[in-house]
């Protein structure tokens, strides 16, 4: 790994010569210094170094997958593919994987809900449920919630009235906040799918 150092301090004094600074910084630590001189467009000391393996950490194979970065579209993403495969989990668990297959015909052909949409759709998914299989639809749904919930380590109290997609989306709001550290964007879909206007 090269590391490049621009130090005004080390040019500032009469007595800094690059020989001198390379000298000093070999005496102090265990990095080899290839280029010590004087740099032509700032005040001060350009050192071009090269850091031993052992002093890195391991960053001189790849830096960019040393530290890894956060997509918030990804972290999105990867929180509705959670929601996606829970909802089809319990569905097929619960009803048989004949009953979940016809169910998602359904859902594209009469709502135009495909799978991949679940996640932004999912209070049509439980529209859809309890008018499919009445109130076994919302225990089903209520069962999804669970599962979803559960998946993320999180408490969940149920209160009558309050539509259940709002409780993943309240979750996801939270897990976007937790690994993002600040709020998803304001845009978010409604309980229906659309987006607040």
């Amino acid at each position: 790994m090269r590391l490049f150092l621009v130090d005004p301090s080390l040019g500032n004094s009469q007595s800094t010569t690059p020989t001198s600074v390379r000298a000093m910084l070999e005496r102090h630590t265990q990095i080899r210094h290839e280029n010590v001189k004087p740099h032509p467009q700032l005040s001060g000391v350009a050192i071009s170094c090269r850091i031993p393996p052992s002093l890195t950490g391991g960053l001189h194979k790849r830096a960019d997958r040393s530290v890894p970065t956060l997509d918030p579209s990804e972290t999105a993403r990867e929180f509705d593919n959670v929601v996606s495969a829970i909802t089809i989990e319990t569905i097929a668990s619960v009803l048989g994987k004949t009953v979940w297959e016809a169910y998602a015909r359904y859902l594209k052909s009469s709502v135009g809900v495909g799978i991949q949409d679940i996640p932004t759709h999912l209070g049509l998914v439980f529209d859809t449920l309890r008018d499919s299989f009445g109130v076994g639809g919302d225990i089903l749904a209520k069962r999804i919630v669970r599962g979803i919930y559960a998946k993320f380590g999180a408490a969940l109290t149920i209160t009558e009235g309050r539509p259940l997609e709002d409780y993943v989306q309240e979750l996801k709001d939270q897990h976007l906040r937790d690994r993002l550290g600040r709020s998803p964007p304001p845009d978010t879909p409604d309980k229906k799918g659309g987006i607040d206007g």
